[in-house]
């Protein structure tokens, strides 16, 4: 009975005080607050949700209680009167009972989803493989002992379960990211890359001061990508363990802002359209407070201004799935898609500092391209060192090639004209933000054009592979 109160606020305070009273029971303020500042925006997004006109005059009383500001105070003052003080003091010991860390909301994957252990089926393979130096071997104890320790073994079998159900039904698939630094993963047969063989480092994937999950994004063939997430949502999403879609949250962009707006203040369907239309296409989020209102449309312009980048509600994640220990909605709220998958209502981010087990499962059109070249020409492999392939990716021409055929890309070709896997994928680093704003790009092009480069003598000795230069995240 010590931790059983009575909620009170501005609309049930008779009912609930005497409730209280008769039941010898503490009341609290529990009074809504769900606003920051002045609601007449989201006064607007409750019109545009339930589709009724704009403003809603029955709702401004309640909607000016819900917002934080001095008022409340004064407001909760008057309403109370002399039990004021005492439900205030109750209100403080709530908030200081409520102790909660988000770090502990959802346990680890159970050990046991597998007949046989992560432990058993790398050591397997290394039975198998004869010809594995001392040095791959004390790698995979390593890294072994590392994921074991974290307790993400359960993670590697179940991203091995998947690549399996992908081969057995020939589904073109392909690792990528920072899980192919792990000796693991290519034992697994997730991986087609030996890390060892190329220098990567296991520890920008997973290592002994990271508690984050390790992040595995695999890729698949387009045209059959969505019996993989069948697989996975029937196998994992029911039973023991469960499985939902990463939500994706949408924002109010300018032409989706000016015709909301306009539907809300009760302009017909054409007209709303015709309105949005004013805006461009890939409007910056602050176009409609810049530019000018157009006549006749001014409070419309104004209200939808306020809207732009606001949230306007969730939709699917390109792929990435959720795993948890039990079913899901015991840990998460869920939602049905359009498409009828259950979706979490965290984004990517919330997903990620909540430090939870997420797998991506990504469509790609040009591992279609690529499947369906395979079988055309009956082509097992493609030799690494493929002059001819080489000469192509130097002249840039490159087009309908995954990651290397926009405009940018094909330009940097030309200035790097790459000559091995090493070159080439220095020129898929220098593409990113990091390496163009730093300077750290233009550096490398000069060197490599044999045009005098300023470089540090002592990054020059740790990083020869790069000449010097900054350029990947382990440097």
């Amino acid at each position: 009975k010590e931790d059983f109160y009575i909620g009170v606020d501005f609309f049930n305070f008779k009912r609930a005080l005497a409730w209280a009273r008769d039941h010898d029971l503490p009341l609290v303020w529990v009074n809504p607050l769900k606003f920051i500042r002045n609601p007449e925006r989201l006064i607007l997004i409750h019109s545009i949700q339930k589709k009724i006109p704009f403003p809603p005059e029955r709702d401004k009383l309640k909607n000016r209680m819900k917002f934080f500001g001095p008022h409340q105070e004064a407001l909760a003052l008057r309403k109370f009167g002399p039990d004021a003080e005492k439900i205030f003091r109750k209100t403080f010991e709530v908030a200081e009972k409520c102790q909660f860390s988000f770090a502990d909301i959802v346990p680890p994957l159970p050990e046991d989803l597998f007949p046989t252990t992560l432990r058993d089926e790398v050591m397997e393979r290394l039975r198998r493989l004869k010809n594995l130096s001392w040095r791959e071997r004390q790698r995979a104890t390593q890294e072994l002992a590392v994921v074991e320790r974290s307790g993400f073994a359960p993670y590697f079998l179940i991203v091995h379960d998947v690549v399996r159900f992908a081969r057995r039904n020939n589904i073109l698939h392909n690792l990528k990211g920072s899980g192919a630094s792990s000796f693991l993963t290519f034992l697994l047969g997730v991986s087609h890359i030996s890390p060892i063989e190329h220098d990567l480092y296991f520890e920008r994937f997973l290592n002994k001061g990271r508690d984050d999950p390790p992040d595995i994004d695999l890729d698949f063939d387009s045209r059959k990508r969505d019996q993989v997430l069948s697989y996975v949502l029937e196998k994992y999403g029911q039973g023991r363990t469960g499985a939902a879609f990463v939500c994706s949250l949408k924002n109010y962009r300018a032409r989706s802002a000016l015709y909301e707006t306009a539907r809300a203040f009760g302009l017909p369907p054409g007209e709303s359209r015709s309105l949005s239309k004013k805006a461009p296409f890939f409007a910056e989020p602050d176009f409609l407070k810049k530019d000018r209102p157009l006549p006749g449309y001014m409070e419309i312009w104004k209200a939808a201004s306020g809207l732009t980048s606001v949230y306007s509600g969730n939709s699917l994640h390109v792929g990435g799935i959720l795993l948890t220990p039990s079913p899901t909605n015991r840990y998460l709220p869920l939602e049905e898609s359009a498409k009828g998958y259950l979706m979490s209502h965290y984004d990517r981010d919330t997903v990620e500092d909540l430090k939870l087990i997420k797998l991506d499962l990504l469509s790609v059109r040009g591992l279609a391209a690529i499947s369906e070249t395979k079988n055309m020409m009956k082509i097992r492999c493609i030799p690494p060192r493929d002059k001819k392939t080489y000469s192509l990716l130097k002249k840039a021409q490159t087009i309908g090639c995954f990651q290397v055929e926009s405009p940018a890309m094909m330009n940097l070709l030309r200035r790097m004209k790459p000559e091995n896997i090493y070159e080439l994928t220095q020129t898929l680093a220098l593409i990113r933000p990091g390496p163009t704003e730093s300077g750290m790009k233009e550096a490398l092009l000069r060197s490599r054009e044999g045009r005098p480069v300023s470089r540090d003598g002592f990054l020059g000795r740790i990083l020869p592979e790069t000449g010097g230069i900054l350029l990947y995240e382990e440097q």
